[in-house]
This record gives structure tokens, C-alpha cells and sequence, in this order.
């Protein structure tokens, strides 16, 4: 008997628990309201009902990662560039010098140096490291060959890149946009600043492009001028596709309704307007007939 009670008092105790759960999860519940309902929720049956409605309650965000093709341990390491072996002996003399810097600052501070107060004869021993570095990635290379596993992995990677890309937004049709000075920097530079920091992902290449173009080419007419004279042509190259170019699609709806041009619509002003006049003119008319079987009358 006294089981048949606990068991229905453990019941009541749930609903109760999930119906109070439930109003606190909406902010209905208030004052002291709210304080008794924790107070109920210290135990630990009602914290395990608690985890549980939770999870049956709360929405899941699923956030898909695009997958990275990882490097291959057994490829050979890329040559590191002047100025990557310039930084691996810097960064220690301006960490000692500043030790209060953050990491950022510190590597903006070694490429300050190599930009602004490095000369040719100083570069010329990282210089002359790189590219015996690379001569060596090169010999290297020739003795590389990628594992089935390694050619399987690539082969699955580019399989889903191709499918990743159907699956992106169609472009406007129509012709496509100038691109900026700068876009034509990027697409130009993107090789050999890849080339000249092998160790740097996607995101730092983008970031460098950008510093080089605002501190060295940017306001430097002799080193914009290429990529400033491609961006005037492709505008140029724009405009006049813009102004010869139809849409197929507005074409085709044409013909399928048999209209020669598209009629144009009116705008409520003018619409009113001629609304206006057609009932003066009406008016006008059937105040000529009045008066017309008025004088039949007389």
C-alpha cells in the first residue's frame, strides 16, 4: 500500500515538475512563484525530468563544416621563403624587445623591418636560404609518389567540392560586372605571395594581399597602373555589354503572349487624370442632348 502511494506521489511529482519546467522555460512563471519552483527542482529526480525535457524541448542547430583535405605527412615540405626564414630569427629580438606586444603586433612589427629597413645586402643571406630550400623540395618532389589511400582521399575530396559547387546560387543572367583594381592585384599576386609563404592558409594570403595593396600599391601610381588600366577596359567592356544586352527570358515571355513590346504601365496620377476628363466629357455630351430635346420641346 504505502508503494502504491510513493509511486503515485512520484507521479504527481513529475506532471508537476514538467508543467512548472514547461512555465519557466516561457518565462510565465514570477516571484514567488518562481522561487518555490526551484526550490522543487533541487532534487534529483527532478533534475534528471529537467535534462530530459531539455533535450526533448530545445531545438538542435546542425552546423555543416566543409570538409579540409588534410596535407599528406609523407609529401615532402614546401621551400619557406626569404622572408619566412628572416621571421624565424627576428621574432625572438622583437619579443625580447617588447615582451608587453601581442603576437599580432609582433608580426607586424618583423614586417615592418623587412619592408622598411632591411637592404638588398642584409636580405641577401635569407635570400640565398630560400632558394637552396627550395632546391631541395624540388629533389625531394621527384622521389615523391602518393599513396592509394592518399590518391582515394584526393579523389573524394574533389568529388565533393564539385558537388558543394552545383549546389550554390546561380549568377544573375546578364553580363558580368567590372572588376576593381584591386581584383585584378589579387588574381595577378595571389601566385606569389602563395608561392613566397607556403605555410600560410587561405585566409592569411587574402589578408596579406590585402596589406600589400594598401601599403604598397594603392597610392603608388607606377605599381597600380597595370591593374588600374585593366579595371577602366573591363568597365568599358561592362557598359557596352550592358547596353546591347536582352533578356532572353523577358524576350521569350513576349513571344509566347504574341505582344510586340511590353505595355507600358500607367502611374495612378495619370490614370485619375483621364478619368477625369472621359466624365467631364460625358457630362458635356449629355448636357448637349438635354438641351437638344429642350429646344424640340419649346
Amino acid at each position: 500500500m504505502a508503494s502504491n502511494t510513493m509511486n503515485k506521489n512520484m507521479t504527481s511529482l513529475l506532471e508537476s515538475l514538467n508543467t512548472t519546467l514547461s512555465q519557466i522555460l516561457t518565462g510565465a512563471l514570477k516571484g514567488k512563484y518562481s522561487a518555490k519552483a526551484i526550490e522543487a527542482l533541487q532534487s534529483e529526480a527532478a533534475q534528471e525530468k529537467l535534462a530530459t525535457l531539455i533535450k526533448e524541448k530545445m531545438p538542435v542547430k546542425i552546423v555543416h563544416k566543409s570538409k579540409k583535405l588534410k596535407k599528406d605527412p609523407e609529401q615532402p615540405k614546401h621551400g619557406c621563403s626569404s622572408y619566412i626564414f628572416f621571421c624565424k630569427d627576428a621574432r625572438k629580438q622583437v619579443k625580447d624587445m617588447h615582451d608587453d606586444w601581442k603576437a599580432t603586433e609582433v608580426t607586424a612589427e618583423i614586417g615592418r623591418i623587412w619592408r622598411e629597413d632591411m637592404t638588398d645586402e642584409m636580405k641577401a643571406p635569407y635570400i640565398e636560404k630560400a632558394s637552396a630550400d627550395k632546391a631541395r623540395y624540388l629533389e625531394e618532389m621527384k622521389d615523391y609518389t602518393p599513396s592509394a589511400e592518399r590518391l582515394a582521399e584526393v579523389a573524394s575530396h574533389a568529388s565533393d567540392s564539385e558537388g558543394s559547387k552545383k549546389k550554390r546560387k546561380k549568377r544573375k543572367p546578364g553580363p558580368k560586372r567590372a572588376c576593381s583594381s584591386y581584383i585584378f592585384f589579387c588574381k595577378e599576386m595571389r601566385g606569389k605571395v602563395k608561392e613566397d609563404n607556403d605555410d600560410m592558409d587561405a585566409k592569411e594570403v587574402t589578408s596579406e594581399l590585402g596589406r600589400l595593396w594598401r601599403e604598397e600599391y594603392k597610392d603608388d601610381s607606377k605599381l597600380n597602373k597595370p591593374f588600374v588600366k585593366a579595371a577602366k577596359k573591363d568597365k568599358k567592356r561592362f557598359e557596352k555589354e550592358k547596353a546591347e544586352w536582352v533578356d532572353p527570358e523577358h524576350v521569350s515571355s513576349d513571344a509566347e503572349s504574341g505582344d510586340e513590346a511590353p505595355a507600358v504601365k500607367k502611374s495612378k496620377k495619370s490614370s485619375k487624370k483621364s478619368s477625369k476628363k472621359s466624365r467631364k466629357k460625358s457630362n458635356a455630351e449629355s448636357g448637349d442632348e438635354s438641351g437638344e430635346r429642350l429646344s424640340e420641346y419649346r
